[in-house]
């Protein structure tokens, strides 16, 4: 009897999908494709397989913004640096030149030299600013190289730069490429003779899918620096919209692309300074990359409400990663200073995570307290037998759960309601043994003796002494970040983030406190415990002439919701009261140093005024 009920069921079901829809209730086949899209490959097609795009070669279609016709041509016997002569694109200064609909390759390179033609040397003039930017498809504009360069007062820009740059950030795309020239910066376009050699796009031609970086549970973007510990990867940009809009890391969801320096910004980290525009930099964590996204625009109208920005372009460089604490906001500054890049004003936005991360994350496992979140599973692919068991396991039961989604998937399986029940039972008991070895690996303490995972020995007596230590680091690392900014001629500032968990900081209805309070939690008593230290370090950092702003009571008088989660961030509102502020806290700064300054010149503020 329960026989031929089955029968019957599995009859009609069969015969229902076959005629209505064949893909309509198959549990095991929409398992199979998000699963071949997320660990196989995005089948978007990619560019045509053409080996080399040659820019010269193209001139004749590109548009043209100069003053003067003559001031962009084709040139190779008359342009010549350090007596070695190159086909040349030349573009006196102020003119862009656009290419459009340039197909990327997955790996596909930008290669040209840049440099100031030899005849002009002994002439007047200050330099060229040269600036490739690129147009993806979203009409967003990436700014992916820049370089100042005056050989009439420098005699190390006398000769050609090659220049070679990886476009994978930009693979399957259809682009535009703008090169860009701009006068020094005091506007001087006399002989700025400037020349962009051979400049063209090179590939192997081979029709590549675009692939996602993936880890044993799945796609992760972030991945070891050798400088300031991890970074995102750019391979993430190929990621297909499912798996972005499901990514862990919310700010891999922001919808900004990752530059090949590993930080998430629509351009590179890499700008030089000139008098029409203000390079700003967002050094932090979570909450600074998210104000840099939500709050910037209330930052820059409030200081265009200055004469001395009103007229300015902003470029907003992002050095800001969840997770980030100090001193990796130091080390990440002196590594892009020593790469050439300059800024105009820097803004740090801390605290958090220097005493919430390391008390719930490092310190438990025996690791250093001032090493990156979580060190020890970043390295968990290097020889440690126990934890390599564990995540081969889990490879293993993927491996498992995707093979039996395809069996299941198949024809005549997938009209089953049956086993498409069977199927689902199963794949349920694989995901949760899946689960359970992940939470092995959260709890796995490295053995001790491997030192690429704890680094030196550190321990503390009790809390309060671990908190005071912690915020001490704080303290001198944004002490350096001063220090090195004042030698380079850039404006710093220091604000300790605001946080729910300091009393007094929020009124919050019942709403916001269901979704942004817990009686019990880690950051809670990291906070709680941390940010009377902070503040007290604060102080200090004042009388040690650091520009320091204490946020956390900017919230004090808020009714409205502000905070989104039980860690630590803000909202759209939230990020821009904490604009608002940040902008007027500059523009204090700088009328404050007017009045104060006896000599009328200032390597501080050259730029800004």
């Amino acid at each position: 009897m329960l026989i031929s009920f089955i029968f019957l069921i599995e009859f009609f079901s069969f015969s229902a999908f076959s005629i209505i829809e064949k893909r309509w209730f198959s549990f095991s086949r929409i398992y199979a494709e998000q699963n071949r899209l997320s660990n196989d490959t995005d089948s978007l097609k990619l560019a045509s397989p053409q080996e080399t795009y040659n820019f010269l070669a193209n001139l004749g279609s590109a548009d043209i913004v100069t003053e003067k016709a003559a001031y962009v041509k084709v040139a190779k016997s008359e342009f010549v640096i350090n007596n070695n002569e190159r086909e040349a694109l030349v573009e006196h200064p102020n003119s862009e030149v656009v290419f459009k609909d340039a197909d990327i390759m997955e790996n596909a390179e930008l290669k040209f030299g840049v440099g100031i033609n030899q005849t002009a040397w002994d002439k007047a003039g200050d330099g060229v600013l040269f600036e490739v930017i690129i147009v993806d498809e979203k009409s967003q504009k990436n700014e992916i190289f820049s370089r100042y360069i005056d050989p009439k007062n420098n005699v190390e820009d006398r000769k050609w730069f090659d220049i070679n740059l990886n476009l994978k950030a930009f693979a399957g795309q259809k682009v535009s490429f703008i090169f860009k020239t701009t006068g020094g910066p005091k506007g001087d376009l006399n002989y700025d003779w400037a020349g962009w050699s051979s400049p063209q796009i090179i590939s192997n031609g081979n029709k590549k899918a675009r692939t996602t970086h993936k880890t044993a549970w799945g796609a992760y973007c972030e991945v070891i620096h050798p400088y300031i510990g991890f970074v995102e990867s750019p391979e993430c940009n190929n990621m297909t919209d499912e798996e972005r809009n499901t990514y862990p890391n919310s700010e891999i969801r922001a919808g900004i692309p990752i530059s090949e320096y590993g930080l998430i910004d629509k351009s590179l980290p890499i700008h030089t300074k000139s008098n029409d525009r203000v390079i700003l930099g967002i050094f932090g964590g979570s909450v600074a990359f998210w104000f840099s996204a939500q709050g910037i625009d209330s930052l820059i109208n409030e200081l265009k409400k200055s004469p001395i920005f009103s007229n300015k372009e902003f470029i907003v460089v992002r050095v800001a990663i969840g997770g980030y604490k100090q001193p990796q906001q130091l080390i990440a500054l002196s590594y892009l200073l020593s790469l050439g890049a300059q800024f105009d004003i820097i803004i740090n936005i801390d605290g958090f995570n220097e005493v919430a991360l390391p008390s719930t994350e490092n310190i438990p496992k025996g690791v250093f307290p001032f090493f990156p979140r979580s060190w020890f599973m970043r390295v968990q692919d290097l020889p440690d037998p126990a934890i390599r068991s564990t995540v081969g396991e889990i490879a293993y039961l993927r491996s498992k759960r995707s093979k039996w989604a395809g069996v299941f998937s198949k024809t005549p399986f997938r009209y089953s309601v049956t086993l498409n029940l069977i199927w689902k039972y199963y794949d349920r008991n694989l995901a949760m043994a899946i689960s359970k070895d992940e939470l092995i690996l959260q709890g796995y303490n490295p053995k001790v003796g491997s030192y690429v995972a704890t680094g030196p020995s550190y321990h503390y007596e009790s809390e309060p002494e671990m908190f005071k230590d912690l915020a001490s680091v704080w303290k001198r690392s944004s002490i350096q970040m001063n220090r090195l900014c004042e030698a380079n001629g850039i404006r710093y500032l220091h604000f300790l983030q605001p946080n729910q968990y300091v009393a007094g900081s929020k009124i919050m209805g019942e709403e916001e406190k269901k979704q942004a309070f817990v009686k019990i939690g880690p950051y809670k008593k990291g906070a709680e415990g941390g940010y009377p230290y902070l503040i007290k370090a604060g102080k200090e950092l004042v009388n040690e002439g650091v520009n320091f702003h204490d946020l956390t009571m900017i919230f004090a008088d808020k009714v409205e919701p502000i905070y989104t989660d039980n860690c630590c961030h803000y909202n759209q509102k939230g990020h821009e009261i904490i604009g608002t502020v940040i902008g007027q806290a500059i523009i204090q700064d700088i009328n404050t140093e007017n009045i104060q300054r006896k000599n009328p010149v200032s390597q501080k503020a050259i730029i800004l005024e």
